[in-house]
């Protein structure tokens, strides 16, 4: 009877921790998630994931009124949690890259069964369209190019340190 009742409660939590853990990895999977807000909503979010290298760290959300937000975690210019504002033109080309670059024609997942390389996930919100693709490996050129692109973007931009705590 005892052990009926261990095997009850180990596959109970067995459950709940399945349900749990595919809550947040659904939730990883779409940055714009962090916002909820429908006056303001995510227009651009770039992501790139570590590997045993120097691979950089970090995240980009770009809200729809030009606010954003940079976390860098390592192998960046800057290391921190940093805002600016992003003009209306500033998105626009944001906006007109992607479209040029086919972005919205593209793939949603790029993967192998290569280990040890990291992730990039962009997400672009263009009017009512919107489409993210998460690029692990053999993912086309103008994929690449955006990547590229996106990065300067985080590289280059006058950052602020955001002393929000």
């Amino acid at each position: 009877m005892k052990l009926g009742v261990v095997f009850f409660l180990a596959f109970s939590l067995s459950i709940l921790g399945c349900s749990s853990s595919k809550q947040t990895s659904s939730a990883n999977q779409q940055p714009w998630a962090d916002s909820v807000q429908v006056k303001n909503p995510v227009v651009v979010s770039f992501e790139q994931t570590g590997c045993f290298g120097t691979c950089p760290i970090h995240k980009m959300v770009i809200y729809k009124d030009g606010t954003a937000f940079y976390a860098a975690q390592r192998h960046t210019k800057q290391v921190g949690a940093f805002t600016y504002t992003f003009t209306s033109s500033e998105i626009e080309a944001m906006l007109n890259k992607a479209k040029s670059l086919q972005f919205f024609e593209a793939e949603k997942e790029y993967t192998s069964p290569i280990t040890d390389l990291p992730t990039t996930i962009i997400y672009f919100q263009y009017g009512t369209k919107n489409h993210q693709v998460t690029a692990y490996a053999n993912y086309p050129e103008n994929i690449q190019e955006l990547i590229e692109y996106l990065y300067d973007i985080t590289q280059e931009t006058e950052w602020a340190v955001d002393n929000i705590k």
